[in-house]
């Protein structure tokens, strides 16, 4: 640090944590540079240094000493992506495409080398004003240990960072691969369900085996996608497969009855499918669009099961909390497209709307995009939780239970219900119900929120961490489920009003 202290000249503290600091610099011509040190060694920072990656700053100077790992490496100028979540601007498809081919290419020659970044997310990638983005902070990152079941040191952000890297296996390039499809799943939006949807879902499998293998596999399936001019819309794609299938019904039932000398008619199926996919956060569509996928009375005010919770999510729901206050959300930003089939997505009420309309985001991931479609009240919505049966065990014994025992959620899962109003009316008491159903015992809660002005949003916030599983088995599938029905008094009707989360530890 001596040595150090006559090379540059130490400007500014911009960050300081428990794990070490971080500070602006300028060496002897001026020219500004990042000093930081890290209580932490065996990090990859002479590698980086050797390799000289674009996607990178580079490195100027690295030592160990005592414990710690000093580096002096070039000051990116560009703006953090964070910033731009910040302000509620997200990312455009073609745009988002473009930084993740960006990255993929910059993390090719870095996952080469054995180097795992471990800590994408949105405030470590850079945009400069060319359009150039920059891959920072490599003080989580480690190197691959071949005969590893898991890694030595657990860093990372959680919500960001894949189940293994929090003592379920040992990180490697899949890992980064998922923290990619969770930033850019981030930085388009909740409401973003386009062309790019099918890759971040396989970035951000749970089980590593269903990811990509490498970025070189990612950077493929990108261009697969083919240019923005190329692409065909897939739910425009659906919309009109819906509509040529029901004007070929209508015809065939006409040509039948005038056949048979009788009066036309077409029956309708109002009773599809459940509509929940194992593995998957996708539900399947109303085999006939023309028709509500289901509709339920909602329960009289009150009717609430009054057994406690023994679970500390339902802790948290029954107790006496204020109110959530009505806030803007991004999603709701003009011209975000929130939702097909909604007429409007301004911050104005809209005289023609009378709904509203509910929306459910399962570990941040907009889980029923596709019931928007229809401007009715769909109540079969559901998203399953998956879990491989070598990451529940592993989870399992962390949690120090017995084979017999129960199973907790991760701390760090979440649910949200996102409610809008776009009416020129307010909307009172919004509350919802949560009934969770776990191998025969029932709990029940209720969280309360405040009015709902015209105009406004608000969010009711579910931690699913507190859920548990019991006695999962090896031979079969155990599952449990959450309920979630929404409520509210007002002349607006309620769309998308009831929602279910399935937990599945999987036997294999």
């Amino acid at each position: 640090m001596s040595y150090l202290a006559t090379m540059y000249e130490r400007l500014r503290l911009l960050r300081r944590t428990e794990r070490g600091e971080v500070w602006l610099a300028a060496d002897r011509a001026g020219r500004p540079v990042i000093v930081k040190r890290a209580r932490l060694t065996g990090l990859p920072y002479s590698r980086l240094m050797e390799m000289k990656c674009p996607i990178c700053p580079r490195i100027f100077y690295c030592a160990e000493d005592g414990g710690e790992t000093v580096v002096v490496e070039e000051y990116v100028n560009g703006e953090p992506l964070s910033e731009r979540l910040a302000r509620g601007e997200f990312l455009g498809e073609d745009e988002a495409e473009g930084i993740m081919l960006q990255v993929a290419d910059g993390l090719r020659p870095i996952h080469e080398a054995g180097i795992i970044h471990r800590d994408i997310k949105p405030a470590h990638l850079l945009l400069d004003g060319s359009g150039t983005v920059r891959l920072i902070d490599f003080d989580a990152s480690r190197i691959v240990k071949e005969g590893r079941d898991e890694d030595t040191t657990r860093l990372g952000t959680r919500g960001y960072a894949p189940p293994e890297q929090f003592g379920y296996g040992q990180t490697d390039a899949r890992s980064d691969i998922y923290s990619l499809g969770v930033t850019i799943g981030e930085l388009l939006g909740p409401a973003y369900r386009g062309r790019l949807s099918p890759i971040l879902e396989k970035c951000t499998q749970v089980d590593m085996a269903k990811r990509y293998a490498s970025v070189s596999e990612l950077r493929e399936a990108l261009h697969q996608m083919g240019g923005a001019s190329l692409l065909i819309d897939r739910d425009a794609l659906g919309r009109a497969a819906w509509r040529a299938a029901l004007v070929l019904a209508l015809v065939a039932a006409l040509y039948g009855a005038w056949w048979h000398g009788r009066e036309a008619s077409v029956v309708m199926d109002a009773k599809p499918d459940r509509g929940i996919q194992a593995e998957e956060d996708a539900a399947e569509e109303p085999k006939n669009a023309s028709e509500p996928p289901g509709r339920r009375a909602a329960p009289p005010a009150g009717a609430v099961s009054s057994k406690p919770p023994d679970s500390p999510a339902q802790q948290a729901a029954t107790a006496p909390e204020p109110a959530p206050a009505p806030q803007k959300s991004a999603q709701d930003a003009p011209g975000s497209d929130a939702s097909q089939g909604t007429p409007t997505r301004d911050d104005q009420p809209d005289e023609a709307v009378n709904y509203i309309r509910a929306q459910i985001f399962v570990n941040g991931k907009h889980s029923n995009a596709w019931m928007e479609k229809w401007d009715m009240d769909i109540v079969n919505g559901g998203t399953s939780l998956s879990i491989p049966r070598r990451v529940w065990e592993a989870w399992r014994e962390e949690q120090n239970h017995a084979p017999e025992g129960t199973l907790r959620m991760p701390e760090e899962w979440n649910a949200r219900i996102h409610l809008a109003n776009r009416t020129s009316q307010p909307w009172e008491n919004p509350w919802i119900e949560l009934h969770y159903t776990n191998q025969g015992r029932d709990e029940s809660s209720v969280m309360r929120g405040s009015t709902l002005a015209p105009g406004e949003s608000m969010d009711f916030h579910i931690p699913l961490g507190g859920y548990s599983i019991d006695y999962p088995d090896r031979d079969t599938n155990t599952s449990a489920e959450l309920k979630i029905d929404i409520h509210g008094d007002g002349p607006q009707e309620l769309y998308c009003s009831s929602f279910s989360i399935d937990f599945v530890c999987k036997s294999e």
